[in-house]
């Protein structure tokens, strides 16, 4: 890990640190608002999409979920997921 990560690849890995520490939901509504999966090669919507995606599958065990008000109250999962997914990359990249 390092020099030879993508920018989606280091987007993604400091967004998940900053969810694992984050004390509130400011951090994941912001990923979720800019989550976009339409072009792989724009680091910041793409990173955040993976996130979304990675983080539904382990919170919700399916595919993205965009409303938010499903997200309220799960803090204490979406970091425990997020630390499993950063331990878990490159796993979850595709």
């Amino acid at each position: 890990i390092g020099a030879d990560m993508t920018p989606v690849q280091l987007e993604y890995r400091a967004k998940l640190t900053e969810l694992i520490y984050y004390p509130d939901l400011t951090m994941f509504r912001s990923i979720l608002n800019e989550a976009n999966e339409s072009d792989k090669t724009n680091s910041h919507p793409y990173a955040s999409y993976l996130i979304l995606r990675n983080l539904s599958g382990a919170v919700f065990g399916g595919a993205c979920e965009w409303n938010y008000r499903k997200w309220y109250g799960k803090l204490p999962l979406i970091r425990e997921a997020a630390l499993r997914l950063f331990n878990e990359y490159p796993d979850h990249m595709e």
